[in-house]
């Protein structure tokens, strides 16, 4: 089960960047001769500062091309390329992410495990060959749009990964820039390593969007920068207008940082107040391009007749915010979103309760996208692949996988006793095949039960950990990750409800292409949630923990044999 990166992946990854330093060293020559065309796409200081005057986006071209054109102009080649070094993109130093231009895209979602391991069998997501090519300029019509700040949930990490995909959704989407938190330390997640300076007091190391998910797509389709380069570029400089950076300092963090955003930010919503539960994002096709998408409009009002109807079906007696042409974010620099529990400004929902995209193929490209281009690292991939094998091998190609919460949850209700739990599943769960428990209850005797319904055959990640020995790698801040893929992995899944992390095991074995009616909930009211297909829609607390058939059924439309019903004839038979 071991986790690290396999030495094949080491050569393809170094590969990839001598070419893209070569692709670059043209793009420098390229720039050296002909800085006038250059500054037609990119702005240099003195477009900055008209932007700044009038406090719109007449500066949007403010990739790191800008920084590869001033070093250039200079005749500093070194410093154009270390612009653009693809190494410190990767590793988050104060570099940003942007088009690779010309890329196999068979590297971009490879995956290579070490030992043997068949990579290709742990994935879950695809390589669509049209998906995949357009880079970051094709997608923006090389006219990116600004920013997007947001402040991460202060729960643990499914509340913080749920944060991540949909504002990065949502940047992808309109064409911005998306800019990472600064890294922290994650609640329930930052294990502690003797001798590590990023500590503080009691708490783990800093962690950061990179540290879990493989962001090669995103570096290819995106532009992602991080929180201190942003500072930099937009907040000392004063173009974001507002109040000055505070002593001129771009490695703020905390709560100074997120102060200084919500008044600085062109649009805030902590002072243009906006909530998943109140409004929805609606967003017309005119920000991107994506493969099979002709529409330019900038108004979701402009949409067929039907989009629009059912736009209104989802929204319910939520506000329509219709991003591109609503005064309120039209041409702004920057989008913050708050996370305020005390002013129910907490964004703590999956994106696809809260945005809609008028254009139906652009709603379909940016799901799959999640699918594709949002997965946890290899390593944490591989590891997993492993245990799923070996979990396959015991059962016979088969086992079945429950994700039972005991700790801090605060659910009172669904915290039941293992023998209810067997009595709820024993007609949809096979008894006597080998099972295993993603769960935070300590005592094993609590499941005495449930391993007897199993034949004995109850298995936890510590016993496949032990198994492993010394071929056993990962870092124990993945282990919730893992232990979310090898309940992916199982032929029945019986989660928590109520729990993000059941929430997030539900779409991956959507994406795996398990049946909605191969998972349940152990509590008879919640047994049979994932079973309807619906779109969620009403303002309910139900929202946030749960899944939803939404985000991982007719993806593919190539592959699908049954398209969606029309929603737009029934007001409650297809949401809830």
């Amino acid at each position: 089960m071991a986790g690290p990166r396999g030495n094949a992946a080491a050569a393809a990854a170094g590969g990839r960047c001598s070419m893209l330093r070569l692709l670059f060293i043209v793009v420098v020559t390229t720039i050296v001769g002909g800085l006038t065309f250059l500054h037609m796409m990119v702005p240099l200081p003195q477009d900055v500062a008209a932007a700044a005057a009038s406090g719109g986006l007449t500066q949007s071209r403010h990739s790191m091309q800008a920084a590869a054109a001033m070093a250039a102009a200079e005749g500093d080649a070194a410093n154009a390329l270390d612009a653009l070094d693809e190494e410190e993109m990767m590793e988050g130093g104060g570099g940003g992410f942007m088009g690779m231009g010309d890329v196999d895209v068979s590297e971009i979602d490879r995956i290579e495990c070490a030992d043997g391991l068949p990579g290709e069998a742990a994935k879950y997501w695809k390589t669509v060959q049209e998906d995949v090519a357009p880079t970051w300029e094709d997608i923006t019509r090389g006219a990116p749009r600004g920013y997007l700040t947001y402040e991460p949930d202060r729960g643990g990490w499914n509340n913080i990964r749920m944060g991540m995909e949909l504002f990065a959704m949502l940047a992808m989407s309109t064409g911005r820039t998306l800019v990472l938190p600064p890294s922290e330390s994650f609640y329930l997640l930052s294990q502690k390593v003797k001798d590590d300076e990023s500590h503080e007091g009691n708490r783990g190391p800093k962690l950061g969007f990179s540290d879990f998910f493989d962001l090669r797509r995103m570096r290819h389709q995106g532009h992602v920068i991080t929180m201190q380069e942003f500072l930099e570029r937009e907040a000392k400089t004063g173009n974001l207008g507002g109040k000055p950076l505070p002593g001129g300092n771009t490695a703020l963090e905390g709560k100074e940082l997120w102060g200084y955003l919500r008044d600085a930010s062109p649009f805030s919503t902590s002072r243009t107040p906006m909530h998943p539960g109140e409004h929805i994002l609606a967003v017309a096709p005119g920000a991107v391009d994506v493969p099979g998408d002709d529409g330019d409009a900038e108004s979701v009002y402009d949409a067929p007749e039907a989009r629009v109807k059912l736009m209104k079906r989802f929204a319910g007696k939520r506000e329509v915010v219709d991003l591109l042409s609503d005064p309120r974010t039209k041409d702004k620099l920057n989008w913050h979103f708050v996370v305020d529990q005390r002013r129910k400004l907490r964004w703590l929902t999956h994106a696809h309760t809260v945005l809609f995209w008028s254009d139906e193929v652009q709603e379909r490209f940016w799901r799959r996208y999640t699918r594709d281009g949002l997965r946890y690292r290899d390593e944490i991939i591989c590891a997993s692949a492993r245990a799923v094998a070996h979990l396959k091998e015991l059962g016979g190609g088969s086992y079945a996988s429950y994700h039972i919460r005991r700790g801090d949850l605060q659910y009172a209700v669904v915290k039941i006793p293992a023998e209810e739990i067997v009595e709820n599943i024993r007609d949809v769960v096979p008894a006597g095949i080998p099972a295993y428990v993603g769960t935070d209850e300590r005592d094993k005797s609590f499941f005495d039960k449930l391993k007897a319904f199993h034949g004995g055959q109850l298995y936890f990640l510590d016993d496949l950990i032990e198994e492993a020995g010394s071929d056993f790698e990962l870092s124990p801040n993945y282990y919730g990750m893992m232990e979310q893929l090898l309940c992916a992995g199982g032929s029945t899944f019986v989660g928590t409800h109520f729990s993000t992390f059941s929430g997030y095991i539900a779409r991956l074995r959507g994406y795996r292409k398990w049946p909605s009616k191969s998972n349940y909930y152990p509590t008879k009211a919640h047994k049979y949630k994932y079973h309807p297909d619906k779109m969620p829609r009403r303002a309910h607390p139900v929202w946030y923990p749960r899944e939803w058939p939404t985000s991982w059924e007719r993806l593919d439309v190539d592959t699908e044999t049954q398209p969606r019903p029309d929603m737009t004839t029934d007001d409650d038979q297809w949401f809830e």
